[in-house]
């Protein structure tokens, strides 16, 4: 048979309004994040995607957060912001994506066109494996 301290105890108890009142929240502004996080990406799994990642950094940051008065307001910023972020990845993609395919149309069957996008594609290729 365990027996539970009171420090033990105290831990557990504290553990539970943690999640109790970080369940509320969710419960409260998931509709809100969501909608926010769709008109951002265009599409439901963007969405849902941006979300968790909302969510899971207000979790992470609970503590400090919990305390605010618009505590949905950080979890929304957060949301726009990795929107942001995901925009701006995808334009410099689509810039090296551009500047690949303009290699292959000067330099079709040049051995400089070859080089090049050796080069060029190995690197994008890295950089498109990086998070």
């Amino acid at each position: 048979m365990r027996v539970v301290t009171d420090e033990a105890s105290d831990r557990l108890s504290e553990n539970v309004g943690f999640r109790r009142s970080f369940e509320a929240f969710y419960a409260s502004e998931l509709k809100a994040v969501v909608g926010l996080a769709y008109v951002l990406s265009g599409s439901r799994s963007g969405a849902e995607d941006l979300a968790q990642q909302g969510f899971l950094a207000a979790y992470r940051e609970w503590d400090r957060i919990s305390g605010y008065d618009e505590t949905g307001a950080w979890v929304r910023r957060v949301v726009a912001n990795r929107a942001v972020s995901g925009f701006r990845r995808a334009r410099v993609e689509t810039r090296a994506s551009i500047r690949l395919a303009s290699d292959r149309l000067w330099y079709p069957n040049s051995q400089r066109s070859q080089k090049n996008c050796g080069r060029r594609c190995a690197a994008f290729l890295l950089v498109r494996s990086r998070p």
